[in-house]
C-alpha cells in the first residue's frame, strides 16, 4: 500500500507517464535540432528540437478554450474512484441500489439474434458506472439495480463499433450485479495518509486542475492537422509495430496471427480481435499521429510562452512537482531519470498555461 513517501502517488504518476508521451523518447541520440533530437550538443535536455514548428503543424488558439463542466466532474469522479479502489477504501453496499459512480462487479451474457457471440460474455468484471466504458445504455441500465439482481438490457451496437461484424446490430445483455461498492467521503485524514497533501480540498483542487487540463488539451489536439511528418512520427510508428511484433514472438505467433486472435485483449491501443494487417497498420498510424501531434502541440505552446529550463517559472513548477510527488526533484530524478523529471515539470507548466485560459460552460 503506497503511502506518502518517495513512492509516487497515482496523481503524480499520471502526470509523469503523460509527460513521457509529450516529448519523443526514442530520438535522444540525435543531437541535431532540425532533425528532432531532444538534447543539445552539450547533453542538456532541449524542449524545443525544431527551429520552425509551423512546417509540421499550426498552433491552435490555446488562449480561448471552453470545456464542459459535466465532463470535468465525471473525470474527477473517475479519478477519485481509482484512488479509493487502489487503496481498498470502497465500501461494500449490501442493501441499496447501484448509483452513478458506484463500482460494480457484474457478470453478463450477450445475445445477437438469440445467439451468444465472441467477447459478449463475462463471469466477473468490475465496472465504474459513469465511465462510459461500455456501449450506450449499458451502464445506465445497471443504475438502480440491487446486488444479486439480474436484468435484460436491450441495446444496439454503434454503427462505428470497432468489431465491425457487430456494428449497428441489436443486442440483448443479461446482466447480473454481483457486488456494489461505493466510494466513501474524501476526508483530510484519508488524504494525509495516502497522498503528500494535507487536506481534501487541496488534493481535489489539484485533481480537478489536471482533469481540466486533460480535457482542454484533448480538445486542442483535435484542432491540429499535421502538414508534415517529423522524426517523431516514424519513431512512434516503428515503436508500436515493434512492440506488438515482440508480443507476438513471445507467444510463438506471427504478428498477423497474434492480432487476429489476441487483438481484443489490447483494446486500449485501438486493437480488436480478428483484425487484419491492414487494420493494424491503420491503428499504428493513428497512434503515431496522435503522439506526434501531442509532442508538436506541447513544443509550440511552451515556445510561445518562452519557457526555459533556467527560468523562474520552471523553478516554481519544480516546487509544485516536488509537493505533488512528496519527494525532491533529485530523488525523483534518481528514480525515473532526470529527463523524465524535467518533462514532468514542463508538463505542470503546460497544464498551468492551458488551464489559465479555460472557460468552463
Amino acid at each position: 500500500m503506497c503511502k506518502k513517501s518517495i513512492c509516487l502517488t497515482r496523481l503524480t504518476a499520471i502526470l509523469l507517464l503523460a509527460a513521457l508521451s509529450l516529448f519523443t523518447v526514442f530520438g535522444c541520440e540525435n543531437n541535431s535540432e532540425d532533425e528532432g533530437g531532444n538534447e543539445t550538443d552539450d547533453g542538456v535536455f532541449n524542449p524545443y528540437p525544431y527551429e520552425d514548428l509551423s512546417i509540421y503543424m499550426d498552433l491552435p488558439d490555446y488562449k480561448n478554450i471552453t470545456v464542459e463542466k459535466h465532463l470535468v466532474e465525471k473525470s474527477v469522479a473517475a479519478e477519485l474512484s481509482y484512488f479509493f479502489n487502489e487503496h481498498g477504501l470502497y465500501i461494500n453496499i449490501t442493501d441499496g441500489k447501484a448509483e452513478h459512480f458506484d463500482l460494480v462487479n457484474i457478470s453478463y451474457v450477450g445475445f445477437i439474434d438469440g445467439e451468444t457471440f465472441e467477447g459478449g460474455t463475462s463471469m466477473s468484471t468490475d465496472l465504474l458506472l459513469g465511465s462510459e466504458t461500455y456501449i450506450e445504455g449499458f451502464e445506465d441500465g445497471i443504475i438502480g439495480m440491487n446486488a444479486g439482481e439480474a436484468k435484460n438490457l436491450s441495446l444496439k451496437f454503434p454503427d462505428d463499433y470497432a468489431y465491425t461484424e457487430y456494428a449497428g446490430k441489436d443486442v440483448i445483455f443479461t446482466v447480473t450485479v454481483n457486488k456494489i461498492s461505493r466510494a466513501p467521503e474524501l476526508t483530510d485524514e484519508t488524504v494525509k495518509e495516502y497522498t503528500p497533501f494535507e487536506t481534501a480540498d487541496e488534493y481535489l483542487a489539484v485533481l480537478r486542475r489536471n482533469c481540466v487540463f486533460g480535457i482542454a488539451f484533448e480538445k486542442l489536439m483535435a484542432q491540429c492537422t499535421l502538414k508534415g511528418y517529423p522524426n517523431e512520427y516514424t519513431e512512434y510508428y516503428q515503436y508500436f509495430k515493434q512492440y506488438f511484433t515482440g508480443l507476438a514472438s513471445q507467444n510463438g505467433a506471427s504478428l498477423e496471427e497474434f492480432i487476429y486472435y489476441q487483438g481484443g485483449n489490447y483494446a486500449a491501443y485501438g486493437l480488436f480481435s480478428q483484425m487484419s494487417l491492414s487494420d493494424f497498420e491503420r491503428v499504428a498510424s493513428d497512434y503515431a499521429r496522435s503522439n506526434t501531434v501531442n509532442d508538436l502541440l506541447t513544443y509550440s505552446i511552451l515556445r510561445a510562452e518562452n519557457i526555459t529550463l533556467d527560468g523562474e517559472r520552471f523553478t516554481q513548477a519544480k516546487a509544485v512537482f516536488e509537493k505533488e510527488s512528496g519527494a525532491s526533484f533529485e530523488e525523483i530524478s534518481e528514480k525515473v531519470g532526470q529527463e523524465a523529471a524535467i518533462i514532468s515539470v514542463l508538463n505542470i507548466i503546460l497544464s498551468e498555461i492551458i488551464t489559465s485560459h479555460v472557460t468552463e460552460v
